[in-house]
């Protein structure tokens, strides 16, 4: 049977359902991402000064495109947020990650 196209087909399946009951669970990690992302923590911090010397001997635009690849590896996509609600008001925004290395500590 074939469909106009553009039209939406009949589905077999319902909206959260899939058609692999026991595949892999939603919000799994992936094992090979997870061991190269645990490699390329290692080889960072065993080269540090290494990395650090080379970024000093760089021109300052090369060192910041090098700086901008190296942390789009290992810090978080940030996102938009809309926030809605009166300008005369004071908020407090925390920013907070998976493996803080040393928090600020608040006055």
């Amino acid at each position: 049977m074939s469909y106009k196209k553009g039209t939406p087909h009949p589905s077999k399946w319902k909206p959260g359902q899939s058609g692999n009951p026991k595949g892999k669970p939603k919000g799994a990690k992936n094992r090979t991402t997870e061991q190269m992302r645990e490699f390329l923590k290692n080889l960072a911090n065993e080269n540090f000064e290494r990395i650090q010397e080379d970024l000093d001997s760089m021109s300052p635009y090369n060192r910041q495109v090098i700086l901008d690849k190296i942390t789009s590896r290992f810090m978080p996509t940030l996102t938009q947020a809309d926030i809605t609600g009166s300008l005369n008001t004071v908020s407090k925004i925390v920013v907070s990650y998976a493996d803080p290395v040393d928090e600020p500590k608040e006055d």
